[in-house]
Parts: C-alpha cells; sequence; structure tokens
C-alpha cells in the first residue's frame, strides 16, 4: 500500500514537471501575473534617479553661474541652435502676443492682416503650458527654460522608470535603466560625439531630449504613453483596460499638438505592437480591438482640428522644414542597434531562454523594431521630413529601451527567475552618470566662452525691452522704426529672447511664415550689405558649412545628408551673381523697403560704410560690448 502511494506520488510528480514550465521562463510568467493583479510600485529610488538626473541637466548652468558670478546676466545655457527661436516664440506668448506671431518680423495675426499657421501655432500646448506660469509669476523666458532643463529630465526619469517597472518587475533594474537610457540615448544617436569628446577635437550632447521646449517640456508623454498602452493590454479587467486605453488616446492627442516626431514614433510604435499583438496572441483579438478601438476614436478627434490646423499653414512652411519626396531607405545608428536587439531577442526566443508570448518580449520587440520603422515611413508615405530628429529625440532611446529590457529578460531567464545583482546595476549606473556628466561638463567648458559670450550680450536685448516700455504706445512691427540691424547675427537670433523689436534677419527668420521667401532674400541681402560683405566673402561663405550656406541651401544640404543633393560650385555661382547684382542696384527705394530703427554693432569693430550711405546715426550708447545706435533715413 504503502509502496503504491510512493509510486503514485512519483508519476503525479513526473507528470507536473512535463507540464511545469522551465524555470528560465518562470520570471516573465510570474511579472505578467503580478502586474495582471496590480502590484503597487515602490517609488523611493525612481524619485532619486530623477533627482540625480535633474541635478546633471544643471551641470552646464552650473557652470555658467560659477564662471559669471555677479556679473550673470540671467542667460540660460543653450547646446541647441534652434533653443533661441522657441525661447523667442515663448517670450511673445508670455508678453500676450497671439498664438500666431513671428517674433523676428514683429507682424502677429490681427483681422486686417491674417497670418498663417507655423510649426510653432500648430503644436501650442508646450509653449502655452510654460508661457501661463511664466506670465503670471513674471518669468522671462530664459528663467523659464533653466526651470525647464531641470523639471524635464525629472519628469522623463519617472516615466521610464515607471515603464520599466510595468515591463520588467525590477525596482533597481527600472531606476537604472531609466538613468541609461537618458544617458545613451544621445551617444546611441550620434556615437562619433564619444570619439569627439574623448580626443577634445568637438563637443557631443549626452542628453539631447532636452532641447527646450520641446521635446524637453513634453519627451515624458512618450514613456507615460507606452505605459498606459501596456497597461490597456495586459490588465484583466475589460473597464480598467478601456479605461487605460482612453488615458493613452488623450496622451497621444496632447503629444500631437506638441512635437511632430514624438508623436508620430508613438504612433508608430503602437503600430508595431499592435501587430505583434494581434500576430503572437491570436487568442485574445477581441480585447485587443476594443482597446485599438477606443484609442482610434479620440486619436482620430484630435487629428481632425490638427489637420485643420496644418491646412492652414503657409505654402512656404514645407520648404523650409525641409520636406522632400523620397522613396529611398535611411540607415542610423539607432536602427542598426535595434535590429541586433531583434536578432538577439529572435536567438533568445530560439534557444528556449524567452517566449514570443510573453508581453514584456512584444514590447522590447516593439522598441527594437520602432528605429527601422520611424526612419523609412516614407517607403511608403514617399514623403521625408528631417528624419534626423528621430535619431535624437525618439528613435535613439527607443533603441537603448530596448537594450535594457532585453538584458533584464535574458538575465532573469538564464538566472532561473533572478533578477540581476545590485551590485553590478550599481557599477553600471554609475560608469554610465559618469560619462554622461563627463560630457556635459566638457561641453559645458568647451562652449563657456561662447555661453559667456551670450550672456554679457543678454544686456543689449534688455535695454531694448527698456526702451520699449519708454513708449509703449509704439506699434512693434516690421513697417515701424523699431527694426533692428545687428551685424552680430548670433546676437540677433537671440534679441527676441527678450526684446520686443523685430530684427532685420537672423538664421531663424525663414522657420516662421511671417514672409515670403522673395522677403527672407531680400533681408539676408541687406544683412550682408549693411554689414560691408562683398562678393567674394559671399562667394566664400556659400562654399564652407556657415549661416550663409544654411540660409542658401537648407541644413541637410549643407551638411551633405545623403538624401539631399550635393552643393556643387555651380550652385555657390549662381546664388554669388544674385548677390553680385543686388549690390550693383541697391538704391534708396531698396533701404526704405525695410527702414531700420535700431543698429547695434560690437565696440572693437563699428565700420558701416554701407549703412551710413542711406542713415544718420546718433552718438551711439555703449551696451557692455557693444554699440546700441537709433538710426533714420537720409
Amino acid at each position: 500500500m504503502l509502496a503504491n502511494e510512493s509510486v503514485a506520488r512519483c508519476c503525479t510528480g513526473l507528470r507536473r514537471d512535463k507540464i511545469r514550465p522551465p524555470l528560465r521562463s518562470l520570471g516573465v510568467r510570474r511579472l505578467t501575473e503580478s502586474f495582471k493583479q496590480g502590484d503597487p510600485i515602490r517609488w523611493r529610488l525612481g524619485v532619486c534617479a530623477a533627482i540625480a538626473m535633474a541635478l546633471l541637466a544643471l551641470v552646464p548652468q552650473f557652470h555658467l553661474w560659477a564662471s559669471r558670478g555677479k556679473d550673470w546676466q540671467g542667460t540660460f545655457v543653450s547646446f541647441d541652435f534652434d533653443e533661441v527661436v522657441y525661447a523667442s516664440y515663448l517670450n511673445a506668448l508670455t508678453s500676450g502676443r497671439p498664438r500666431r506671431n513671428d517674433p523676428y518680423t514683429g507682424r502677429d495675426d490681427a483681422p486686417n492682416q491674417p497670418q498663417p499657421e507655423s510649426l510653432y501655432s500648430i503644436q501650442f500646448v508646450p509653449a502655452y503650458v510654460l508661457a501661463m506660469p511664466a506670465r503670471a509669476l513674471g518669468l522671462p523666458s530664459a528663467t523659464t527654460f533653466i526651470l525647464l532643463r531641470a523639471l524635464a529630465a525629472f519628469l522623463a526619469t519617472l516615466a521610464l522608470f515607471w515603464l520599466l517597472m510595468l515591463i520588467t518587475g525590477d525596482t533597481q533594474l527600472a531606476a537604472s535603466g531609466a538613468i541609461a537610457v537618458l544617458c545613451l540615448g544621445g551617444l546611441a544617436g550620434e556615437p562619433h560625439d564619444a570619439w569627439r569628446i574623448l580626443t577634445f577635437q568637438g563637443v557631443g550632447d549626452s542628453l539631447p531630449f532636452l532641447r527646450r521646449f520641446v521635446p524637453a517640456s513634453v519627451f515624458f508623454l512618450f514613456f507615460l504613453f507606452a505605459g498606459l498602452v501596456w497597461q490597456a493590454l495586459v490588465r484583466l479587467a475589460p473597464q480598467v483596460r478601456l479605461t487605460y486605453a482612453a488615458l493613452a488616446g488623450l496622451t497621444l492627442a496632447i503629444l500631437i499638438f506638441s512635437y511632430f516626431f514624438l508623436w508620430t514614433a508613438a504612433l508608430a510604435w503602437l503600430f508595431i505592437v499592435a501587430m505583434l499583438w494581434l500576430i503572437v496572441r491570436r487568442g485574445e483579438p477581441g480585447s485587443v480591438i476594443a482597446v485599438l478601438g477606443v484609442f482610434m476614436i479620440l486619436f482620430a478627434a484630435a487629428l481632425w482640428p490638427y489637420a485643420v490646423l496644418l491646412s492652414r499653414r503657409d505654402s512656404a512652411m514645407d520648404a523650409s522644414q525641409l520636406l522632400t519626396h523620397s522613396r529611398a531607405p535611411v540607415f542610423s545608428f539607432p536602427v542598426i542597434i535595434g535590429l541586433l536587439v531583434f536578432l538577439v531577442l529572435a536567438t533568445a526566443v530560439w534557444r528556449g531562454w524567452l517566449r514570443w508570448k510573453d508581453p514584456a518580449v512584444l514590447f522590447a520587440t516593439s522598441f527594437a523594431l520602432l528605429p527601422a520603422v520611424a526612419f523609412n515611413q516614407q517607403v511608403v508615405t514617399g514623403l521625408l521630413l528631417q528624419p534626423v530628429h528621430y535619431g535624437r529625440y525618439s528613435a535613439n532611446y527607443a533603441s537603448v529601451l530596448a537594450i535594457v529590457i532585453v538584458a533584464g529578460l535574458i538575465w532573469r531567464a538564464r538566472a532561473s527567475g533572478s533578477r540581476l545583482p545590485s551590485r553590478v546595476l550599481a557599477f553600471v549606473t554609475i560608469v554610465i552618470f559618469s560619462w554622461s556628466a563627463l560630457e556635459n561638463g566638457v561641453r559645458a567648458y568647451r562652449l563657456g566662452p561662447q555661453s559667456r559670450a551670450r550672456d554679457d550680450a543678454r544686456r543689449v536685448a534688455m535695454r531694448l525691452r527698456e526702451l520699449s516700455q519708454q513708449a509703449p504706445s509704439t506699434q512693434i512691427s516690421d513697417q515701424s522704426s523699431s527694426l533692428v540691424f545687428c551685424s552680430n547675427l548670433w546676437l540677433g537670433d537671440a534679441l527676441p529672447n527678450d526684446a520686443p523689436q523685430p530684427v532685420l534677419w537672423t538664421p531663424h527668420l525663414f522657420i516662421f511664415p511671417g514672409s515670403s521667401a522673395e522677403e527672407n532674400r531680400e533681408r539676408l541681402y541687406s544683412q550682408l550689405y549693411y554689414s560691408d560683405v562683398d562678393e567674394e566673402q559671399f562667394a566664400a561663405l556659400a562654399r564652407e558649412p556657415s549661416f550663409l550656406q544654411l540660409a542658401v541651401f537648407g541644413w541637410e544640404r549643407m551638411n551633405q545628408k545623403p538624401y539631399a543633393a550635393p552643393i556643387v560650385d555651380a550652385d555657390v555661382q549662381k546664388e554669388t551673381n544674385l548677390f553680385k547684382d543686388y549690390l550693383t542696384n541697391f538704391n534708396a527705394a531698396q533701404a526704405a523697403r525695410t527702414p531700420l530703427g535700431y543698429v547695434i554693432v560690437p565696440a572693437t569693430n563699428g565700420s558701416l560704410s554701407n549703412l551710413d550711405l542711406w542713415y544718420r546715426r546718433d552718438a551711439g550708447e555703449r551696451v557692455g560690448d557693444y554699440i546700441l545706435y537709433r538710426v533714420k533715413l537720409r
């Protein structure tokens, strides 16, 4: 009797062993089941990681504060060429100007002079989210941008921590992974920056997502959206699933009116997840379709007004944003990284370490495939719009996120469900964080002279602001006597960050549709003429990467992107001949076409021989390293 019972127990044990999954897949299964039950998330470690990233984000600003001391004029440190134009638009909104405004020409939307939609007026959510509290508190755009850099890093870290907790269930991995994704995203997008930093040949940007005010202000929403989709797909209760689907739809709706390269990446990622889910988890199509149905209703509701605004854009907007027609595939480092991660995943599944049906594996796969889809959507649509932005602000981070998830899953599968050792995670996190701190420190040091010069030059903008307040009845427009000519282009580009006066020309004038392409060229030629640039100097600038080459040929041709036409000698000669004709035929009528009110030149080099032919200058006012003149037509 006892023998028979022992045999029965052994047979039962054998049968259970046959149907029991291998230990290496228990971790993912237990993880999925635990989050279906709604285990609470312990946030303390995530908050600590977020504080560390916020402090890291402020390292360049700390360096400027230390170097300037009491002479600091309130300038924010900028590593991105486009940040000044975002700050100018924010300053315009904070000053009470309408949504459709051009801070460079000074034109505002009005019943008798309606303005077309611009890139900034369509993607208005981040600007207004910042402008409303800034106006209420009386904060200048520079202060708002400083606070935003820390806040954006904090929120992005928390969002990533939450997403990784949902997928991996490992608090330590989630905290370390959030830091790794944010600190290595820049390196994944542009790995050559590492060599440039180590050899002191240049500077890199380890935290490109902090470009203000987009994508910085809404970057965390991309990972929040992914977490909401996870909850909508893995939760058991139908009502809970639909609630998370609705929240995901609302999040994407906010992204639609925030930043093109984030919402299109989020939509592409959702498409990948949906396809994977319907193909691999065929047993639950009804619930998935219901979730997608709720999401698509909200998405369509947001896309309709977005399409209406887009239809009202200026005809020159597509050209200024370098929209081209192409079906040629685009390869980049994030695409390569993502495909390599996918191969590792496929190998792990083939060897039996992981299972395709596990939600965590499907999400890791979706993040790995996102770069290839985002960079090559033009193969289907035929429209190519600056894919470099995917490599800096979305696809690069998705590729690193896929690495973190896959590393955690494979370790757990191979270690019979145990988590990555705390010491290993701590060591890796310290190394990655230190590297990012080195990148930020080196860049802050190398660009220190430029940052200090910008800070000192802000005195001029604040003086212009004072002058505008002394004459509140003066209408600030491109036809008024307040138009500013600034021989230093980079100062002129930053003047609207604080000053309300329009400027004659800056490298960002073409961004806003307030002026036509012909007017932009006219203003550029006037800028060069008043700066005493001759045709030989023009040709030299047009042959090399410069502000002129950017304005005439565009960013992607200047940077010799493979999908853009190269700049050849014939192009340079054609543009030089046009400028030569302008110099030859310049007359009083052309000078009066854009009448100047102020002239700003460096105190050490104030040659204005061409301008003096048509304008009378007053005695001038010394403002820092510059002289500010009031001028009138002769």
